[in-house]
């Protein structure tokens, strides 16, 4: 629709899946594959958005988000936006393989939390040689902070009964590709997503 879009990941197969799908429909986009934490080597902060995106499972993988909401605000645009959908916080905290729906891992905690499981989040049944993952959850508090620290503005917060993916037992996909409990009660129980729009201010 003509946006000039730049993509970042870490992963250089990411990327280069990211510029074949390009090619192949037609889309102008300028990838960069580097450490989230290391862009500014890569790609000047001169070089501003209208909008900064990132959605899906991606605050999980960082330990400090600190230095990610001054990334953000530095690579925006004065009235520009930040906007993300991810896992809610809360939820990162219930045991996904457990039988029912109990904390098992700690909401506040700068400690990575080491998982051994085959098999990823895109393909569950995935052979993988190396199956070893360390991830952080992250509180509210921590994702508000380091936005609000950098000089955003939060223009609203949302939460929401379902998810892009399943990530417990007994859910099923709904007509928006979206993921609930089949159960209408549990629905009620527990924040899966959030989503949340952030501004930086004019002048």
């Amino acid at each position: 629709m003509g946006a000039k879009v730049t993509g970042i990941d870490f992963s250089d197969q990411a990327i280069q899946l990211a510029k074949a799908i390009s090619r192949d429909v037609g889309i102008e986009a300028n990838f960069i594959c580097s450490n989230i934490y290391d862009l500014r080597s890569v790609l000047p902060p001169i070089a501003q958005f209208d909008i900064v995106f990132t959605s899906y499972g991606i605050i999980g993988w960082l330990p400090d988000l600190q230095p990610w909401g001054q990334l953000i605000a530095d690579y925006l645009k004065p009235g520009g936006f930040f906007y993300i959908a991810d896992g809610h916080p809360f939820m990162w905290t219930i045991d996904e393989k457990g039988p029912e729906l109990k904390v098992g891992y700690p909401y506040f905690s700068s400690e990575p939390i080491k998982d051994e499981s085959q098999g990823t989040y895109a393909e569950k049944e995935a052979q993988m040689e190396h199956h070893t993952t360390y991830g952080w959850n992250h509180s509210f508090s921590e994702i508000f902070g380091s936005l609000l620290t950098a000089g955003l503005r939060i223009d609203f917060l949302h939460e929401h009964p379902f998810c892009a993916w399943d990530p417990f037992p007994d859910m099923e996909e709904d007509e928006n590709k979206f993921w609930r409990f089949k159960d209408p009660q549990k629905q009620k129980l527990l924040p899966l997503m959030f989503s949340l729009k952030a501004t930086k201010p004019k002048g």
